[in-house]
């Protein structure tokens, strides 16, 4: 009987966090070292109290994700998510 090995492909690491915007319009969080060229950064949703609301989410670097909301409000939670593929 011959056994065929499927190559190891998937994931390498998930990182997830809800940030909190208050009193600010963009904020980097700090994140485990990726490799950007394996690393996908996924919007998960936002809540906020203002009717004018959006939000982004951007790999900068290897270890910090920029949070940026469209206007000003006095609170914006953003979820978001990097998965690492080996």
């Amino acid at each position: 009987m011959q056994i065929n090995r499927v190559p190891r492909s998937g994931i390498k690491s998930i990182q997830r966090s809800v940030s909190y915007l208050n009193l600010v319009d963009t904020l980097d969080v700090a994140v485990s070292a990726v490799d950007m060229s394996k690393a996908e950064l996924k919007f998960l949703g936002l809540r906020t109290n203002s009717a004018n609301y959006g939000a982004t989410v951007e790999l900068v670097d290897s270890t910090t994700v920029r949070i940026k909301r469209a206007v000003a409000s006095n609170w914006t939670y953003v979820s978001w998510e990097l998965v690492e593929n080996e």
